[in-house]
């Protein structure tokens, strides 16, 4: 059984969507030109991330319904 993942504000919800994206790179899931794209994107996404690390972000609950 796979515990529940309470994302609980915008920093860790990116930084689990990153996870995601690299896992899948790992994998062979995308082409070199979408790999390109994705490791710009993910490169601004973490730098952004980490301005914001100082300041309150909004909070959030995700709940993975796919366990069970």
């Amino acid at each position: 059984m796979q515990e529940e993942l309470k994302v609980t504000n915008i920093n860790q919800a990116i930084n689990v969507l990153i996870q995601g994206v690299n896992l899948a790179q790992t994998k062979g899931v995308y082409s070199f030109n979408d790999s390109v794209a994705i490791k710009s994107s993910l490169d601004f996404l973490e730098a952004q991330s980490k301005q914001s690390e100082s300041t309150e972000a909004p909070e959030m609950e995700v709940v993975d319904t796919t366990a069970e």
